[in-house]
């Protein structure tokens, strides 16, 4: 089902690379270290891709550079679709909303979410913890944090904490394209921990899960919509569109920048431009 068709992205690119490289993207032009360590990074994330489950060494500072201009952009319409059809319609309107995001990486989902709590006028502000366990995200989370606060206040974190400790305090809990990065054969203790986590939620608190068909997404999303799952966490189905359902959901991008068409998305192998975010989800809710 395709919800959106030629998403422009090239501005936006275009201000995500000047922020990410220090340098506007003409700079490609000129410089051909700056291109082809461009080009090998967007390659080792590209073949990380290719299997069936993600291992990406986002320890690597280019391939987390590589990462801002060739996925990143992708990530965040999803995310806003989720929250503002499904979960920003059930919160009522207040002044500070509190959102947790989990293996949350640069967190593009933060954008989709403030997006979609603005538009449909839930708060003024919101108070993010994010969690992962690669601190060298956190400069690109601050990024984020910058272009959030050209829609609604944002409390930003001081810095990326590893996991979850004690109560957790969240209208929000989000997590998006970790299943992806996770075998079927930690699908039980994803269940588990995930489990353990809600328990240490109030009631009223959303729990959003948006990712790609690949890794234990499918096993542990037909896990988390089961009724005996539910019942026996208190909590209840909000929406959910995952692979047993059918083909996934759909938005399509426009072009990235002229100077990435020219200089890095060349249509060689390994460099074709992410066209599309294909994705399914489960919202739900604590009862």
């Amino acid at each position: 089902m395709i919800l959106e068709e030629n998403v422009l992205i090239a501005d936006f690119v275009k201000e995500i690379f000047r922020a990410t490289y220090g340098v506007e993207d003409d700079e490609l032009y000129r410089s051909d270290e700056l291109r082809e360590t461009i080009r090998g990074a967007v390659k080792s994330l590209r073949t990380s891709y290719q299997n069936n489950v993600y291992v990406t060494d986002y320890g690597a500072e280019e391939n987390r550079k590589a990462y801002m201009i060739a996925y990143y952009p992708y990530y965040i319409e999803p995310a806003r679709y989720v929250v503002e059809n499904f979960v920003a319609p059930q919160i009522s309107p207040r002044e500070i909303i509190k959102a947790n995001f989990f293996a949350s990486g640069p967190c593009p989902e933060l954008l989709g979410t403030v997006a979609a709590l603005k538009k449909m006028e839930r708060c003024i502000q919101v108070d993010v913890q994010t969690y992962d366990p690669q601190p060298g995200w956190f400069p690109y989370q601050q990024m984020t944090f910058k272009l959030a606060e050209k829609l609604l206040k944002v409390s930003a974190p001081a810095v990326i904490l590893a996991h979850a400790e004690g109560r957790i305090e969240t209208d929000i809990f989000f997590m998006q394209n970790y299943l992806s990065h996770m075998p079927c054969q930690n699908a039980d203790k994803f269940i588990e921990d995930f489990s353990a986590v809600a328990a240490r939620t109030n009631s009223k608190t959303f729990f959003v899960f948006v990712d790609l068909n690949y890794g234990s997404t499918a096993m542990v999303f037909r896990r988390l919509v089961d009724e005996n799952f539910l019942r026996a966490n208190g909590l209840e189905k909000i929406a959910a569109h995952i692979p047993d359902y059918g083909e996934p959901f759909m938005i399509r991008y426009g072009d990235t920048t002229q100077a990435l068409r020219d200089n890095i998305f060349t249509d060689d192998d390994g460099l074709i431009q992410k066209k599309c975010t294909k994705f399914y989800f489960v919202a739900l809710k604590k009862i």
